[in-house]
């Protein structure tokens, strides 16, 4: 099993402050806090938190200098040695119990939700980049820019000239192209959405939405059924209220977008302000408190990652989250 290659390489971390931070005006309560290392010899920060990315319940960050955390509900229990991953990873991308590594564009991806072994971990031999796992799936880019997919299902979608590719909790994945978005769902060759239109990011989908920025950064979203007839006009889709939790997003000029399945979505303005809008689903679930609101006021952000809760990056390098009951309690130091 290529699970070794995770296990054996062992991260060096360095001595972290964390603890609880005022969320500042506005009455959202604190937020769990990261910081940003020790300061350099010329008072500077040395080694700030740069990348953050969600799936589900699962989030991995790194470090400036390399080193990566990741944690979530499923993790621990599912991802052997998850504290030992590579100090150089070139990426980390975690999935809903899974967690896949690039060294040297050579991926390697561990976690058994199901199975022993899960056959995520087992991706295809050669250079990828770009790589996403969902539970017992995984797609990456290889070195032409085609779409190498792998894990339970017996068939993927063959796509070419591939620039972008995610996966989500809900087992559905999106790619983009030059010119288009295509969304499908592993095994299931015949439930494809061509969306038809170029794209500069994609934002993330759920059962039966998918979000993406336009080429000048502004929120666009499709609504149909992944399981749609093809040929047929879409249809209505009873398991996702969009319209009324979340849409109409604005037409603004957004740096980065985020949802989570069809209740939720956050985004990143030019001025590295965020805002979210939706929530329904956690207001009634959580009788009044949501991720939107507990979002802290104040901060400027570089990245974000969503998914059962929310997680930023902050322009001077710390990381935050929080989810729709207040601060996350399950985040590493590191």
């Amino acid at each position: 099993m290529r699970v070794a290659v995770v296990g054996v390489l062992l991260v060096i971390v360095p001595a972290c402050n964390c603890g609880m931070v005022d969320a500042g005006d506005g009455g959202a309560p604190d937020v769990l806090l990261l910081d940003v290392g020790e300061p350099d010899a010329n008072g500077g920060e040395s080694n700030p938190i740069v990348d953050i990315s969600g799936n589900g319940s699962a989030f991995c960050a790194r470090r400036a200098h390399g080193e990566w955390r990741c944690w979530g509900q499923g993790l621990p229990e599912n991802v052997p040695n998850l504290d030992a991953l590579p100090t150089l990873a070139d990426e980390v991308a975690p999935g809903v119990w899974a967690v896949c590594v690039v060294v040297d564009r050579q991926v390697t991806c561990a976690g058994r939700p199901l199975m022993p072994p899960n056959p995520i971990e087992m991706p295809p031999r050669g250079s990828l980049h770009d790589v996403a796992p969902d539970a017992v799936d995984a797609c990456a880019i290889d070195a032409e820019g085609d779409l190498q997919c792998w894990g339970l299902a017996p068939t993927y979608l063959a796509l070419a000239s591939v620039l972008e590719v995610r996966g989500s909790a809900s087992g559905q994945y999106c790619a983009r192209t030059a010119d288009d978005v295509v969304c499908f769902q592993p095994g299931l060759p015949e439930y494809m959405i061509r969306v038809g239109l170029p794209a500069s990011r994609l934002a993330g989908q759920g059962q039966s939405v998918r979000c993406w920025l336009s080429p000048e950064g502004r929120p666009r979203c499709d609504t149909r059924c992944i399981d749609e007839e093809i040929g047929l006009p879409p249809r209505d889709c009873t398991g996702t209220e969009w319209d009324t939790e979340v849409g109409p997003l604005p037409d603004a000029e957004l740096l980065q977008l985020e949802i989570a399945e069809g209740y939720l979505a956050c985004g990143i303005h030019p001025d590295h302000t965020l805002e979210c809008w939706g929530s329904a689903y956690t207001v009634e679930r959580t009788a009044g408190s949501s991720l939107a609101a507990n979002t802290p006021r104040g901060e400027l952000w570089s990245d974000i990652a969503i998914g059962d809760g929310l997680c930023g990056i902050t322009l001077d390098g710390r990381l935050l989250c929080w989810n729709d009951l207040g601060p996350s309690t399950d985040v590493p130091a590191f």
